[in-house]
């Protein structure tokens, strides 16, 4: 649906006077088939004020473009959290394979961790370390350097 909203407003940007015009004459015969003389006339002359017409289609557009960018901002938040997420399970299941049990308690403290920054040099090396302290202390270490 998306999509076919963002191929929609295109073309309302770059519409000219006549074609806009056409698009009028198109609206009005849409509108109005099955309506009587009197209510074609009402809806002729409301589409006819191009002022009003035009304010309704420039914020339209504002409209669905703002819209586009909000759901745009919140796929992109949502992706990075993914993979924050990922990247903080990756660093779990090593502890929890490498340390077991006595790693839960860091697990945890990984699993707070939403900087995707911080998580990715985590991750980066976490599997070098040989000791549950060494890997306590790397975490600590780049929780304080955030």
């Amino acid at each position: 649906m998306m999509a076919t909203l963002k191929k929609m407003i295109e073309p309302l940007r770059k519409i000219s006077p006549e074609e806009f015009l056409m698009f009028k004459h198109w609206l009005i015969n849409i509108a109005t088939s099955g309506m009587t003389k009197e209510q074609k006339k009402d809806v002729e002359e409301a589409v006819e004020d191009s002022e009003e017409v035009e304010s309704m289609r420039y914020n339209l557009e504002r409209a669905i473009t703002s819209e586009f960018e909000k759901i745009e901002g919140k796929l992109k938040e949502a992706k990075v959290e993914g993979k924050a997420e990922g990247k903080a399970e990756t660093i779990c299941q090593y502890l929890e394979v490498r340390f077991g049990a006595e790693s839960q308690a860091l697990q945890e403290r990984v699993r707070t961790i939403t900087d995707l920054d911080v998580l990715s040099r985590i991750t980066n090396r976490i599997f070098v370390v040989v000791h549950l302290d060494e890997a306590t202390a790397l975490i600590e270490d780049h929780l304080v350097s955030q």
